[in-house]
C-alpha cells in the first residue's frame, strides 16, 4: 500500500486526539480485541544519520516485546501471557510512523531497565527528475 499525504495527516490527528484526551483525563489505551494496551511514552528524533527512538517499558521483559517495522511504520507490542486479562499495568502498544528516508532492513534495537532503544540508520532517496521523450 503506497502511504499518502492523507495518510500521514490521519494518522498525526489521531495521535493529537490521543494526547489532548490524555491531557484532560481520559485514560491513553488502544483496545484490541478484547484487550486493553497502554501507549508508552516515546521519543523520536535523528542523531548520527539515524533516527533514534526510546520507549519506556517499565515492568516488562524482553522476553514479552513484539517489535516490527513496515513499509513507513514501527510497530511495539508488549503482552504478558501470564498477567490476567484485567492487568493492563504491563501490556503495551503503540505504533509509530516512520520517514521515507529510512533503511528498515537495518534497524538495531536493544532492550535495557525498561527502556526501548531502536536505531533506524537514514538513506539517500533520489528524487532526480528523469528527461521522458514523447514519440
Amino acid at each position: 500500500m503506497m502511504r499518502t499525504f492523507w495518510n500521514d495527516i490521519e494518522r498525526q490527528h489521531d495521535e493529537m486526539t490521543d494526547v489532548f484526551n490524555w491531557m484532560h483525563g481520559k485514560p491513553r489505551k488502544i483496545i484490541s480485541g478484547s484487550k486493553e494496551f497502554r501507549q508508552p511514552l516515546c521519543s523520536m528524533d535523528w542523531k548520527d544519520n539515524q533516527l533514534h527512538t526510546e520507549l519506556e517499558l517499565p515492568g516488562v521483559d524482553k522476553k514479552d516485546i513484539d517489535l516490527n517495522v513496515g513499509e513507513g511504520f514501527l510497530e511495539v507490542k508488549v503482552e504478558n501471557k501470564e498477567a490476567e486479562l484485567k492487568d493492563m499495568r504491563n501490556q503495551f502498544y503503540r505504533k509509530l510512523p516512520l520517514p521515507e528516508n529510512v533503511d528498515t532492513r537495518n534497524v538495531i534495537a536493544e532492550f535495557h531497565n525498561g527502556l526501548l532503544k531502536i536505531d533506524i540508520p537514514k538513506i539517500e532517496i533520489d528524487h532526480d527528475t528523469v528527461k521522458i521523450d514523447i514519440r
